[in-house]
């Protein structure tokens, strides 16, 4: 459509008008231009945050850092291409490729993190239509036993802070910026994650975790969800 607004033609597919009009062509000629101008920026920008996270570095704008706390405790350790067909084989993927949100088109990446024994893997699905269409996020993490969004409600909730909140990291001055924050906030409700994990059995010896910071409750509800919101005008995380 927009390429035939550039050439000054507006009718439908079926109409037999095939006359170009200059007024057409002229009236969207700034619109046209204004969305390759912003297309090729959001471009340049994914590229310059793929290119730190296959460093191993998450890239924080300074006008990002006021979304997340000081410190983070999980390390981001792994940042790599996918294959659909290494996508497919990923439990934790079953649902996305169920409901069509996974294309052909899209640009698929493996996250690894960890904080001690405790490991996490997330695989990222990239639109080419980014950052209109945010990055979508499952998650699987292996910490005594292999935990995905089938098989612990918290991971499911902890995908959703990532694929359903994602709103909350948008900010009007690094509006591109959205991958990264969405990797960062990961790295937190991981560390949430571990931090709010039941008390260890005495029988195991100290926890391999020290608890840094404090949570007002550790889980709510009958599904014990997690406090994954972080409120940044009160530097703690609540529930929703």
């Amino acid at each position: 459509m927009w390429a035939q607004w550039l050439s000054g033609l507006e009718f439908l597919p079926d109409s037999n008008l095939s006359m170009a009009q200059s007024n057409v062509s002229s009236g969207h000629m700034q619109e046209t231009i204004g969305r390759i101008r912003q297309r090729v920026l959001s471009r340049l920008a994914l590229q310059k945050q793929l290119a730190a996270l296959e460093a191993g570095c998450v890239p924080m704008e300074s006008v990002c850092t006021c979304l997340f706390p000081n410190k983070t405790f999980c390390r981001l350790s792994s940042w790599k291409r996918l294959t659909l067909e290494d996508y497919e084989v990923i439990q934790s993927n079953k649902c996305y490729l169920e409901s069509g949100l996974v294309k052909d088109s899209d640009y698929l990446f493996l996250l690894e993190a960890e904080r001690g024994s405790a490991k996490l893997k997330a695989s990222v699905v990239i639109s080419p239509n980014y950052p209109s269409t945010a990055p979508l996020f499952s998650v699987e993490v292996t910490w005594k036993t292999t935990r995905t969004n089938v098989t612990d409600e918290n991971i499911a909730a902890m995908e959703s802070e990532l694929n359903l909140h994602y709103k909350e990291l948008l900010t009007e001055a690094s509006p591109c910026q959205l991958l990264a924050n969405q990797v960062q906030r990961l790295l937190v409700c991981f560390d949430v994650y571990i931090d709010t994990d039941s008390d260890p059995d005495p029988d195991e010896g100290p926890s391999e975790f020290s608890r840094e910071r404090v949570y007002c409750r550790h889980v709510r509800g009958p599904n014990r969800i997690k406090p994954y919101k972080y409120n940044v005008h009160m530097g703690i995380f609540l529930h929703r």
